[in-house]
């Protein structure tokens, strides 16, 4: 998704309108300053919606995994003269953000692993050494259980072919952005202008 900020200058002394197109059509370190406050804005946005994003963890009991917030944080900014971007990790919670997906297994794999206790959350089911495959139920369901002995077993993780994972829009700031990026070129522009228009010290 992009975002479109029309600036219009008008208004202004000669002078100080003159400076102003000309920090504007300087674009590279505009678009580097909107780029880094985007970053900054949408990581502080993340460590608050991440907070309360633990809806699987608190089904099964089990202590959040924080990868959401890392997700946030591993949100990285690009620039150049025409344009500044967010790059978002794909291969993450934020990606339901642009839209709902299906989830699939990677290559060479037939199913996903759906943790279904505390124990396997945020866990490979891989890193288990005592898991076998079974179908239980009278739909017979795919799982990975371990042996607790005496007849009993404890469900791991079910398995699937897929997964549709609905849109969570939350997730990102869309509705604010345009208006932190038009904050950003603002103060770019003021304190650019500030600085260009205050006088030279006497010579010596």
């Amino acid at each position: 998704m992009s975002l479109t900020v029309q600036i219009n200058v008008s208004g202004s002394a000669p002078a100080a309108a003159a400076k102003l197109r000309g920090i504007m059509s300087e674009r590279a370190g505009l678009n580097n300053r909107v780029a880094e406050d985007a970053q900054k804005f949408v990581q502080a946005y993340g460590a608050n919606t991440s907070a309360t994003e633990h809806k699987t963890a608190g089904t099964l009991g089990a202590t959040p995994s924080g990868h959401l917030e890392q997700a946030y944080q591993a949100i990285q900014q690009v620039s150049d003269g025409t344009s500044a971007t967010l790059l978002i990790p794909r291969a993450s919670r934020l990606r339901a953000a642009f839209g709902g997906y299906a989830l699939v297994p990677g290559p060479g794999k037939k199913y996903l692993t759906i943790p279904a206790c505390a124990e396997a959350y945020a866990k490979r089911a891989g890193e288990f050494g005592d898991l076998f495959f079974a179908r239980v139920g009278p739909n017979k369901t795919a799982i990975l259980a371990r042996d607790l002995g005496g007849g009993q077993i404890q469900t791991m993780y079910v398995l699937v072919t897929s997964a549709n994972i609905p849109e969570a829009r939350n997730l990102l700031p869309w509705d604010t952005l345009p208006g932190e990026a038009t904050r950003s070129i603002t103060a770019y522009c003021d304190e650019a202008l500030t600085s260009a228009l205050r006088p030279s010290p006497p010579a010596l």
